[in-house]
């Protein structure tokens, strides 16, 4: 670690300094986009974030411990009752740059639990596209998976489908 005046920074790789770094008013850029910290929001693989965490590109975001204990927390607070904590899985075709609508049978998004030593199996809540979408039209069904105990095929436990018909041990209800 060099200094000149009270200025510190790191000269090459390998370097390592203690205490705080201060970062200009305009953020911090590493490489064009890989790592963006701008107006208190940080972004992986966008210039310009737009949100506390904003990530971009292939894959999405994976978390590990060692602990014991993995948790995904989406705490709200404030006066109204309308909006909670929520995951929100969302689903177009094509890319960022040129999307265009779902179509049916296209998952929009899943909440999935899987054995992260064996992930052969999985049980969860999907959403699927029960039609093309447009702006004017969106049908949904929502299924509920499950694994029995003894094996590692999943089984559609229950349905509601677009016209909110329910079915228990048919992916199809009438």
């Amino acid at each position: 670690i060099s200094s000149s005046g009270d200025d510190f920074f790191v000269l090459r790789s390998g370097d390592t300094m203690s205490g705080v770094l201060n970062l200009p008013a305009n953020g911090l850029v590493a490489g064009t986009n890989q790592l963006v910290l701008s107006g208190g929001n940080v972004g992986i693989g966008t210039t310009n974030p737009g949100d506390k965490l904003h990530i971009t590109g292939g894959g999405g975001a994976w978390v590990q411990n060692d602990a014991g204990v993995g948790y995904f927390y989406a705490d709200t607070f404030g006066t109204t009752a309308a909006v909670g904590g929520q995951f929100v899985g969302r689903r177009a075709r094509g890319t960022i740059a040129s999307s265009t609508h779902p179509t049916s049978g296209d998952r929009l998004g899943s909440f999935l639990g899987a054995n992260a030593k064996a992930e052969n199996a999985w049980a969860g809540l999907t959403v699927q596209a029960t039609e093309s979408h447009s702006s004017s039209v969106q049908g949904m069904s929502v299924s509920l998976r499950t694994v029995p105990n003894g094996g590692t095929s999943g089984l559609e436990a229950v349905t509601v489908n677009h016209n909110g018909n329910v079915g228990i041990g048919t992916a199809s209800p009438a």
